[in-house]
């Protein structure tokens, strides 16, 4: 997997807290998912209120996400939402590249350190204003898309803020025709994906 913890030929670039867990990066690694859209077909307002509802998935439409390393001496993230266009004059798709030290700084600054993945938890105010200082170049449209992009990033692959320089990590987002803002668990989608 992307940051194995198997006993692999490759060496040691940094540690995390945990001991047991070394990451380890070849040259080039990359891992991809996917997650469906949903539909709920009873109870869709009062699940909120801890009732049932019945939902499906909608298989064929689908949130893919794919992460790569990669060893180009930038130490950058660099993150697309290649579906949705950007506000930006120069057109294109949304995306942005940050330094990972940059954005490991922002993030150690907040009062409150991001939860382990295992605890899920929304961003704290403090988190959401030190990942938009670092998009204030990108007109505010794109700002808001790339947030939960980053947040995501950082919470659910913490040692992408402890590669060693020279290391960028790539991620891009496809919502494989699943229409964003519809209501079919597009977010819900990316966030497990």
């Amino acid at each position: 997997d992307l940051f194995g913890r198997r006993s692999a030929p490759p060496r040691p670039r940094s540690q995390t807290k945990d001991p047991q867990f070394i990451l380890m990066v070849p040259a080039r690694a990359a891992a991809t998912a996917s997650a469906p859209g949903k539909l709920i077909l009873f109870g869709e307002h009062v699940c909120v209120y801890g009732y049932t509802a019945v939902a499906a998935s909608i298989s064929d439409l689908r949130i893919l996400v794919q992460v790569s390393l990669h060893d180009d001496g930038k130490s950058i993230l660099d993150a697309s939402l290649l579906d949705l266009p950007s506000a930006s004059p120069n057109g294109g798709h949304v995306a942005a590249c940050i330094r990972l030290d940059e954005l490991s700084a922002a993030l150690k600054a907040c009062p409150d350190p991001i939860p382990p993945w295992w605890h899920p938890a929304p961003p704290s105010t403090a988190q959401v204003e030190a990942l938009s200082a670092l998009l204030t170049q990108l007109p505010a449209p794109d700002e808001t898309a790339l947030l939960p992009l980053l947040f995501l990033s950082a919470a659910l692959l913490p040692q992408v803020l402890e590669i060693s320089s020279g290391t960028s990590v790539r991620v891009r987002v496809r919502s494989a025709d699943l229409p964003v803002g519809s209501g079919l668990g597009s977010s819900a989608a990316f966030s497990v994906s």
